[in-house]
């Protein structure tokens, strides 16, 4: 019966050690845990505070960065979790033997993690290049939108009440539309029977007055360049306007709504395409 007694014993010994190691592991986890809370309650606060700071810039250069270093800290946190975890579990020595066979580098190209590199060296290069902030308005490949979060590997994006999340390895081409001053063009079409030079001179008294009554988000007085193109049905005059960052969209709605109240007041027609239709006899 002793050796009855010697299984029972060893059965008690390694139940109570995968128990202890449950309990380390938990414990080890929930101190992650805990320690990622006091991180984002630390970037929370310090964006928060950013808010308040008169300099755009600066607030944005403080939300960028308490944005990456949230993105670090949960790489680094959740890596040595699962390191300490696969340690309590007796797989240390594995793990040395695997680092010091292929090192570091070769261990995680092992994985397939190559693009996980591109993304985070992209990343890098984004933010030291200062390409955008937490904040701008930008264009990024055939996305649009507000950078709301800088990650190590991703950035993100929300437009039109969508995230959008790209990797820092795919962005190629960005627009940035929050940096300098905007120049947009608008193009105003008219009737082919209409005089032009008048329409014109209509038009330069619409954009001095826009431009008297709007000088806080205008650079200069909007310009009409003369004809730009001659469509199916209508001369179309150019419009020249260069805002602050960001107020594109508003000059060019509101220039519009003066504009066809002008041509309404001055009974210039704003052309439209129209079908005639022959009928047989």
């Amino acid at each position: 019966m002793k050796w009855l007694n010697d299984l029972l014993e060893q059965a008690k010994a390694d139940l109570l050690s995968i128990i202890v190691n449950i309990i380390c592991i938990a414990i080890i986890l929930l101190l992650a845990k805990l320690l990622m809370n006091i991180v984002s309650t630390f970037t929370a606060r310090a964006m928060k505070k950013a808010g308040k700071i008169s300099d755009s810039v600066k607030a944005q250069e403080v939300k960028t960065s308490m944005t990456v270093f949230h993105s670090v800290a949960r790489y680094v946190v959740y890596l040595i979790a699962i390191i300490l975890c696969l340690a309590q579990i007796g797989m240390s020595d594995e793990i040395s033997s695997a680092v010091v066979a292929a090192g570091v580098g070769g261990l995680i190209i092992s994985f397939g993690a190559q693009s996980i590199i591109k993304d985070i060296l992209a990343g890098m290069f984004i933010l030291f290049e200062r390409q955008f902030y937490v904040g701008d308005y930008v264009k990024i490949g055939e996305y649009e939108g507000t950078v709301t979060s800088i990650a190590l590997r991703v950035t993100y994006l929300s437009s039109r009440g969508k995230k959008i999340i790209i990797p820092n390895g795919s962005i190629t081409d960005v627009v940035n539309y929050s940096r300098n001053n905007i120049v947009t063009f608008m193009s105003i079409p008219t009737a082919y029977d209409a005089d032009t030079r008048k329409v014109m001179a209509v038009l330069q008294k619409i954009c001095k007055k826009y431009y008297d009554e709007n000088q806080e988000i205008l650079v200069n007085e909007p310009q009409v360049l003369g004809i730009g193109s001659f469509g199916d049905s209508s001369v179309n005059l150019t419009i020249r306007v260069e805002t602050v960052p960001m107020m594109h969209w508003k000059a060019e709605r509101e220039l519009k709504l003066l504009i066809k109240e002008g041509f309404e007041k001055e009974k210039i027609e704003i052309p439209f395409t129209q079908i005639v239709v022959h009928q047989g006899k």
